[in-house]
């Protein structure tokens, strides 16, 4: 971007300039003379405004917030005029490359000499990713537009955009047939509620006193209490299929960044829930499967910093499930978010369910997502021949908290 160039009323200005200058010359007389002399005035005027259109303005960068794709992300910035006299209205231009309008312009009002001013500029978010904001750009000019005048201010920032998260009010991340709250309501991995000794952990705040373990709390010198059996604390893993050849070509709107979505949606719902979890996925950054594993409020911001950035790979899905056989503990609750299915799939399914995994599939087919397009009843039911694991099949339209819920 030019620091000073005419716009394109300017040029025409310019040129309209030049040819009373030239009729001037050509047919002398008062009116010609006039009339050019009055045309080259208003241009001398209007480049002598643009060049101090925004002189003595500084701008910086209040601190921003990360946010979500689909919401609303806010970029404060400050200015401020330090002229002695009024400053004309003019442009803040920044590049943002995950918004929905790449080239964020906010007009800001006339400043008063010595007024500084906070401007809330807000944005629509689509694209997840980790962005770094370098350039802001202060677009001035003339009253009769003739002219343009930038100044560039170099301002580093780091945003983060994570995946679109749906609010969910209820998820069954429990075992089936296998009952994990007591008639209290209290939620799983809670102190005191079982019958059978299962081993010691760190204290929770919802835990009852009587059942803190002192000699351990001693020994590692924090609170520790007893955990019982039945209602110990459920693992709960979540598997992302990142397979590159079976995504869509759309950037923003197909099967794998829909998936994403879902991923995201159950890590924030778990986070609070008093479960370990374990998540595992290829990253087409590195080429190599990512295993995070910890407890749900501390994972979270982790999963989350990766599910913003994680691309599509070459490990396909009998590779990844392959990964999930020796990965996945028994007992456990699975999440296995694919982009297709194969035939060693059923094979994967059933080894993991001998060890006591409660698997939930949900699967994004490629074709399912080619707008305009709405998925039938008939497609579900016939989507795959292996029934002991119904898929939970979504398409464009699919409404992700529901799909969540059917357990």
């Amino acid at each position: 971007m030019l620091p000073f160039s005419p716009t394109a009323r300017g040029w025409a200005m310019i040129f309209l300039c030049f040819a009373s200058l030239g009729v001037s010359l050509s047919n002398i007389n008062l009116a010609a003379g006039i009339t050019a002399a009055g045309f080259f005035a208003v241009l001398g005027a209007s480049f002598i405004m643009s060049l101090l259109s925004i002189r003595k303005i500084d701008v910086w960068r209040s601190p921003g917030s990360d946010c979500c794709a689909g919401e609303k992300i806010i970029l404060p910035i400050t200015v401020r005029n330090r002229g002695r006299i009024t400053r004309q209205s003019f442009v803040i231009r920044e590049k943002l490359p995950f918004s929905d309008s790449p080239l964020g312009s906010v007009a800001v009002e006339p400043l008063k000499p010595g007024e500084t001013r906070l401007i809330n500029r807000e944005f629509n978010a689509v694209t997840r990713g980790n962005y770094s904001l370098e350039r802001i750009y202060l677009i001035g000019g003339d009253p009769a537009g003739l002219f343009r005048r930038v100044r560039k201010f170099k301002f580093h920032e780091e945003i983060t955009v994570y995946p679109e998260i749906f609010p969910v009010s209820w998820m069954p991340i429990f075992k089936k047939n296998k009952i994990q709250a007591s008639t209290s309501g209290k939620p799983i991995g809670v102190s005191g509620l079982g019958e059978e000794f299962f081993g010691v952990r760190e204290y929770r705040t919802s835990d009852s006193m009587r059942f803190i373990h002192w000699k351990a709390t001693a020994k590692q010198k924090k609170l520790m209490v007893r955990e019982f059996e039945s209602h110990s604390s459920v693992t709960l893993c979540i598997l992302l299929d990142t397979e590159r050849r079976r995504t869509g070509l759309n950037p923003i709107v197909n099967n794998f960044e829909h998936l994403v979505k879902t991923a995201a949606t159950i890590t924030n719902y778990v986070c609070g829930m008093y479960c370990r979890i374990m998540f595992i996925a290829p990253d087409g950054r590195t080429g190599e499967t990512v295993i995070l594993n910890g407890t749900g409020a501390g994972l979270r911001r982790e999963i989350l910093d990766l599910l913003s950035m994680i691309q599509t790979s070459s490990t396909s899905l009998d590779q990844l499930m392959e990964t999930a056989e020796s990965a996945v503990p028994p007992n456990s609750i699975l999440y296995c978010l694919t982009l297709s299915e194969n035939q060693k799939l059923s094979d994967r399914f059933d080894f993991l369910m001998q060890r006591g995994v409660d698997i939930r599939w949900i699967s994004a087919p490629m074709e399912n997502f080619f707008a305009p397009y709405k998925i039938s009843n008939k497609s579900i039911e016939s989507y795959s021949r292996y029934t002991a694991v119904p898929p939970g099949v979504l398409d464009i339209n699919s409404n992700i908290p529901r799909v969540l819920t059917y357990g």
